[in-house]
Parts: C-alpha cells; sequence; structure tokens
C-alpha cells in the first residue's frame, strides 16, 4: 500500500535545552554593595549560528576531542540513528548528519572502530552516539518561532554506563530537509515512547560523567534489532523487515512503539493484514495502557472527510482495534480534532469538532456501549505539531483527530 505521504509526529513529554547554562551575575563579598559602581558587563555574544553542514562538523569535533584515550587504545563505536528532538523521527537531514559523522569518524577519528548498529554490536558493550536535531528560537525555546536548529550529540559508553562527552551546535534553517523518512511517514500512530524519551534524555539532559537513561540503557537491545528492520524498511526490503519487527515484537523488552508501528507498516506492504492487524491489538492495547491512544487519521483540506484513496485504507482496521480495546478496557476517551491555522479560528474550532465527530460516530457503529463513553473536542488551530500552514503533505498530522483516555465518570 502507497502511504509515502504520511507523516507521523510522536510528540515527547521533556524538552530538555541542551546549550551549557547561561552565565549569572556574580554574588557580592560581604559587606559589599550589591549595586555595581561601574557600567554592567557587556552581554555575552550571540550562539554563533552557521549553516548546516559546518555545524555537523562543529558538534562532532567538540564531541570527539572531549575522549582521551592512550595511545593505542581503540573504542568500538555504533551511531544510533539521529533524531528531531521533539517529534522523535528520522528525517533527511538527521539521516544526512548521520552519514556526515560517519566519514569523519573514518577519516579523523581512527582512534574508534565504526560498527553498524546491531543487536551483536551491543553484546560487545560499545560507545554509542546519539544526536537530537531541534528547531529552537533565539533564546534557545522549543516550539516557539523557527530561527535555527540546536544540534546535540553524546558519547554514551556502555560498559561504564556513563556519558563520555557532548557536542552541541547551532545550524541556519536555510538549505535543510527535514522531510520524515519513509518509515516514519507510513507509521500510523503515535504517543510519548518512553524508547525515544530515553534516547532524547541521554542526550539532551545530560553532561559528561553523568549516567545514561535507564530506559535507553535497558532497551537499546531490542532497540537495535528494530533499527536493523527499519532499515530494511528504507530499503524496501519490506518481507525481511517485517519478520525482524515480529522478531522484535516477541522481546521482553520489543513492546515499543516504534516497533510496532514498524510491524504494521512493513505487514501492509506485504499484504499480510493478519499481522497488520495484531500488530494494531498491540499498537492500541500499550497506548491505552499509556493512557495515549492517537492513531493519524488524515482529513482533507477544509473538511471533514478522510483522506481518499491508500491513505485511508487501514482505517477500518485502526476503528475496530480502537473499539475493540477501549471496550475491554472499559477506557473513557475525549476525541480531539484539530485543523491547521489557515482560516478564522471559528470555522476552525468547528471544523475541528466535525472531524473528531467523524471518527466517533465510527466507533460508534464497532460498539454501542463505547458511544456513551466518547466526548468530542474541537481544538481548532490551537495545538500544531507542524504548524506550517501549507494545508499540504507536510502539515497532514496538525488535521488530525486525537485520542485522549481520561478517568470516566463516576456512576
Amino acid at each position: 500500500m502507497a502511504r509515502g505521504r504520511l507523516l507521523l509526529a510522536v510528540m515527547t513529554s521533556v524538552v530538555v535545552a541542551c546549550a551549557a547554562p547561561e552565565a549569572q551575575s556574580p554574588t557580592p563579598a560581604p559587606g559589599q554593595s550589591a549595586t555595581p559602581t561601574t557600567a554592567p558587563p557587556a552581554p555575552p555574544p550571540a550562539v554563533r549560528v552557521t549553516p548546516f553542514d559546518d555545524a555537523v562538523v562543529a558538534a562532532a569535533d567538540t564531541l570527539f576531542s572531549q575522549v582521551h584515550l592512550a595511545p593505542g587504545e581503540r573504542k568500538q563505536l555504533v551511531i544510533d540513528p539521529l533524531v528531531d528532538g521533539v517529534s522523535g523521527m528520522q528525517s533527511a537531514a538527521t539521516v544526512l548528519m548521520g552519514s556526515r559523522i560517519a566519514g569523519m569518524v573514518r577519516s579523523k577519528y581512527p582512534q574508534f572502530e565504526l560498527l553498524p548498529l546491531t543487536a551483536s554490536a551491543i553484546e560487545q558493550s560499545p560507545v554509542v552516539l546519539v544526536g537530537t536535531f531541534t528547531v529552537i528560537n533565539q533564546k534557545n525555546e522549543v516550539l516557539k518561532e523557527r530561527e535555527a536548529y540546536r544540534i546535540c550529540l553524546a558519547l554514551a559508553d556502555m560498559k561504564t554506563g556513563k556519558i563520555l562527552s557532548k557536542g552541541v551546535a547551532r545550524a541556519q534553517l536555510a538549505g535543510v530537509d527535514s522531510t520524515p523518512t519513509a518509515f516514519f511517514r507510513d507509521s500510523p500512530a503515535w504517543a510519548r515512547d518512553k524508547l525515544v524519551q530515553g534516547y532524547v534524555r541521554t542526550c539532551q539532559a545530560t553532561k559528561p560523567g553523568d549516567p545514561i537513561d535507564a530506559v535507553y540503557g535497558e532497551r537499546i537491545a531490542a532497540a537495535a534489532i528494530t533499527a536493523e528492520a527499519i532499515d530494511l524498511y528504507q530499503n524496501n526490503q519490506f518481507a525481511k523487515s517485517a519478520a525482524l519487527f515480529r522478531q522484535a515484537a516477541a522481546t521482553p523488552t520489543g513492546n515499543h512503539l516504534r516497533n510496532l508501528n514498524g510491524w504494521f507498516a512493513a505487514s501492509m506492504k506485504v499484504g499480510n493484514t493478519k499481522d497488520a492487524t495484531i500488530a494494531t491489538q498491540r499498537l492500541v492495547d500499550y497506548m491505552l495502557a499509556e493512557r495515549d491512544l492517537n492513531f493519524l487519521f488524515l482529513f482533507a483540506p477544509g473538511t471533514a472527510r478522510f483522506v481518499s484513496g491508500d491513505l485511508a485504507a487501514p482505517y477500518p482496521i485502526w476503528i475496530r482495534e480502537i473499539a475493540r480495546g477501549s471496550d475491554a478496557a472499559k477506557a473513557c476517551l475525549h476525541i480531539v480534532g484539530h485543523t491547521t491555522r489557515t482560516g478564522s479560528e471559528p470555522a476552525n474550532e468547528r471544523l475541528s469538532l466535525a472531524r473528531a465527530q467523524t471518527v466517533a460516530q465510527q466507533l460508534a457503529q464497532q460498539s454501542k456501549p463505547l458511544a456513551d463513553r466518547i466526548v468530542t473536542v474541537g481544538m481548532g488551530s490551537r495545538e500544531p505539531i507542524v504548524n506550517s500552514a501549507t494545508d499540504d503533505a507536510l502539515d497532514a498530522a496538525d488535521r488530525r483527530v486525537e485520542f485522549k483516555v481520561v478517568d470516566c465518570p463516576k456512576a
């Protein structure tokens, strides 16, 4: 099934600045006036924002130059694919960053032996490079104005469980392709994925010497299998990819969002609706347990109608399994509709409510008892994910319906 235009945005719940703390005014000595007798010092210079490739090189050079090895000592290194720091997705830009850094390791830092990210490589307790790429404004704030990209890199030593080094830089917006890769465009569901959150925290919420995030450290072996499966998917080897996603899903730590998304998407690619349905069941149950149930139902711009064609082909499976899982869990749902920011806000609120009602009606057809536990809400354009206001494939996630699992009213 061709779903190449689908945009998935996975929102992480915690976004931590990767920049160094701002300088603070000195504390006056005892008996000294806190009021300066001279002109205040000049503000620190603005953080340098450079072209994309220059920023990647600068961050990587800082990262590797901080690691001091004995003469002749070598460390095994794997690169866990870099991600968008907010959505958790891989994009054309993060793939290019990973390739650029790998080239630098081979040519400039021979003390590191670069290995592919595989389960067998992780068993050798290598150093793992993680990195995020996040849109910020000049104040280093996320989800505000789009003024620069913040690059954050970290080396995590799996033998010691500690962060070896960090590298940070800021890149200009111009010439950066942030289009999600095919796997993430084809993924059906999003939620706060603990594995992705652990990855982001390992990069953004640490300094050298700090421990690796516990969740990330515990689950990296399963994540390595998923990474291999994603690579197969990106190279159109869908049958092998589906088998590897299925294998990972059978492990104790393989029941995570990215892997289940991949199992669904690869199964649909090879026409295996049985496995796609099982993967959807697992996705629904996983997200209900997390109280964060979201499938990317997309709507035609300006309407409360689902998009047509192949993109909507799996929607009946999703509706059926959401109804099944919600029935079994006796869950109460708020179905929340969203729009892009084009158009007036009163019109957007009406449209977003109509979109929520479209999904609610379909669920009610599957389960009449569930209909009594659903409330529909229209948020208009107040909670965008992409916020490009282009009304095309780029901001499809802003024309979405999401589900909030809430406490049921007491009888």
